[in-house]
């Protein structure tokens, strides 16, 4: 049985939603999912702030009509997230968010 990095599982289950742009800010836990975004078709916008990469999703879920994904850090990052994704909600764009545990960049498999 062939094994696939939890990582190359996360894409291939945003691809089947439809998820076309990710934005956020890579760091070191986001290798295993990032690496796999071009194999995928899935376009990935590095922002400078977790708050700016959430508005960057919320434009383009207004403009594109397509789902929007911000990757952040755990802990600050989703805090970071926090003001975008409530101002989001209210305005109800189709967004999603999410951080990563610290050990997904442990070389998790499936």
């Amino acid at each position: 049985m062939a094994t696939i990095s939890v990582g190359e599982l996360l894409v291939r289950c945003l691809k089947a939603e439809g998820v076309e742009l990710m934005t956020g800010i890579i760091d070191g836990t986001h290798i295993p999912i990032v690496s796999h975004i071009p194999k995928y078709g899935i376009r990935y916008i590095n922002a400078h702030h977790e708050e700016a990469a959430v508005h960057v999703a919320e434009g383009y879920v207004r403009v594109a009509r397509r789902p929007g994904v911000v990757i952040g850090n755990p802990a600050c990052g989703a805090g970071n997230m926090l003001a975008g994704v409530v101002l989001g909600v209210k305005q109800a764009p189709p967004a999603s968010d999410g951080t990563q545990p610290q050990n997904l960049s442990a070389g998790g498999r499936v």
